[in-house]
């Protein structure tokens, strides 16, 4: 009995077939780690600004902003302006840090940008900022691993903590 063996060509198309197959796979597994190291310096640029600005607000103990409105539940100061043929009275209005941040992350939701970030922890005092699935996930592991970072696919999207 002879074995029929297989000609040339066809090895030779198998063998580049195999090739082609693992420079197909190691090129997908590059881009994929490329797409996601970039969605992690993103998400820490993101988290460098908030505490940036967090910092920025804390270094000058609070913010004054002007203001249409006469309710506040924080410091109001008026001034008044004196140039002009009219007087004109301003009303600013004092954020301290926490404040600052909780409204600079509505106006990060409300905004087009793709990137939005939430702030959370374990011991919450406003059920709106209470931790969902991810970022309970994410406490827990930070803190019990002592990890500086957590980050995953979630529901489609990447999240960074």
């Amino acid at each position: 009995m002879s074995k029929k063996r297989a000609s040339i060509s066809a090895k030779f198309s198998l063998l580049l077939a195999l090739v082609l197959g693992l420079n197909g796979a190691a090129f997908y597994l590059l881009l994929t780690n490329v797409y996601t190291h970039e969605l992690k310096a993103q998400a820490q640029t993101v988290v460098g600004n908030v505490e940036a600005f967090g910092a920025w607000v804390a270094s000058n103990g609070r913010v004054w902003v002007k203001a249409d409105s006469s309710t506040s539940y924080l410091g109001e100061e008026e001034l008044v302006n004196l140039k002009g043929p009219e007087q004109k009275v301003v009303h600013f209005f004092s954020k301290n840090p926490a404040l600052a941040q909780r409204e600079f992350f509505e106006a990060v939701m409300q905004s087009p940008s793709p990137a939005k970030f939430r702030m959370t922890s374990h011991n919450v005092m406003n059920p709106i900022n209470a931790p969902d699935a991810f970022e309970t996930r994410a406490l827990k592991a930070i803190r019990s691993e002592n990890l500086k970072e957590f980050s995953e696919f979630s529901e489609g999207n990447f999240r960074y903590a």
